[in-house]
C-alpha cells in the first residue's frame, strides 16, 4: 500500500511540474475531460499563434481527407466531431 502511495505522490509531483511548465509557456486550459465528455480530451488556448492556426486551417482545406488520411479509417471520435487526416505526401504537395 505504501509503495502505491509513493508512486501516486511521484506522479502528482510530475504532473504539477508539467502544468507549471505549460502555464509558463502561456498555454491555458479552457475545457477539460469532464466538460468535453471524453478521457484524454482538453481545449487550450496558446498552443499556436494566429498565423500558425491560419496555416493549419488552410492546409486542412487543401490536403485533408475524411478519416485518418491513409486508409480512410473511421473516426475514433463522437458523431459531432469531424475527423480528417493529412498524409506527409499530401502535406508536401
Amino acid at each position: 500500500m505504501q509503495q502505491i502511495s509513493e508512486k501516486a505522490r511521484a506522479l502528482r509531483k510530475r504532473a504539477v511540474a508539467q502544468f507549471k511548465s505549460v502555464s509558463q509557456m502561456g498555454i491555458r486550459v479552457v475545457q477539460t475531460e469532464k466538460e468535453l465528455g471524453g478521457e484524454g480530451r482538453m481545449v487550450a488556448d496558446g498552443f499556436a499563434t494566429p498565423i500558425e492556426c491560419l496555416v493549419l486551417t488552410e492546409l486542412t482545406k487543401i490536403a485533408a481527407i475524411e478519416g485518418d488520411g491513409y486508409k480512410q479509417n473511421s473516426s475514433p471520435h463522437t458523431q459531432s466531431e469531424y475527423f480528417q487526416g493529412v498524409t506527409l505526401g499530401r502535406a508536401g504537395l
